[in-house]
């Protein structure tokens, strides 16, 4: 009997704190984050269809889309981020650096993980690229210092950012089209988000492998030691037909 209350006292005061931070808390963290911006893209017109946390696939890859917005102006593909602190990096880098009070933690650059959708659109749409939108949201992020022309905003930009653009790029019968496309590639049951992982974390590796074997892991050029502005870095032979960066 004694036993089983030590192991129940250590299940409640360590075993599950511990899974609480490192897995419960950033995934409830992650859907607030994205329940904010599907509140926030709700107040669009009806001329803007919204699609919300969708996994599409096509052509072998399949790509993990936060939220996606249909419209005659152009069709948003939007990252959420709930980081909290200063955010800073490079447009380039392949990694950006989170600062909490001094402690500072690497992402995963949310610019590349766009790209990596809209060429997963580009492919299943066969769409020009001015009709794409990256927009890369951050709704916990006190100040976000990125060295950047592409929208990186707070989720309350959100909707003036979507409105600034008013050009028609596309055509309501396209529109209908582009929208029968994505309901026919968006991947359903509870296999696909799960399918998706396996892909995002083949390909993670297989990024890691790269670098470890001085490749780059977007073209597979050289990684060389250069000199900056601000000091030494690591990037591609291929510049500047290719852009990747990392640091030393």
């Amino acid at each position: 009997m004694r036993q089983l209350v030590i192991i129940i006292v250590v299940l409640v005061c360590v075993v599950v704190p511990i899974c609480y931070r490192i897995w419960i808390r950033p995934l409830v963290k992650g859907m607030w984050a994205e329940a904010k911006v599907r509140i926030v893209l709700s107040f669009l017109p009806k001329e803007y269809v919204v699609y919300n946390d969708i996994v599409i696939s096509s052509h072998g890859h399949s790509s993990q889309i936060d939220h996606l917005v249909v419209s005659p102006f152009g069709i948003f593909v939007i990252e959420t981020k709930s980081h909290k602190g200063l955010i800073y990096g490079g447009e380039n880098a392949e990694y950006w650096t989170q600062n909490i009070w001094g402690r500072k933690y690497q992402l995963y650059n949310p610019l590349l993980q766009n790209e990596g959708h809209i060429t997963a659109l580009k492919r299943l749409l066969q769409l020009v690229n001015s009709c794409y939108i990256p927009i890369v949201v951050f709704t916990n992020a006190t100040n976000v210092s990125v060295s950047t022309n592409r929208n990186v905003i707070s989720h309350w930009q959100l909707l003036s950012t979507i409105r600034h653009y008013k050009d028609v790029v596309i055509e309501d019968p396209q529109i209908e089209s582009i929208c029968l496309t994505l309901n026919k590639s968006i991947s359903k049951g509870r296999n696909s988000n799960k399918n998706h992982r396996q892909y995002a974390k083949f390909q993670a590796r297989r990024s890691r492998e790269s670098i470890n074997n001085s490749r780059c892991p977007r073209c597979g050029g050289k990684i060389v030691l250069r000199h900056g502005k601000y000091g030494e870095f690591y990037g591609c032979s291929n510049y500047p037909n290719c852009h990747f960066t990392m640091k030393v």
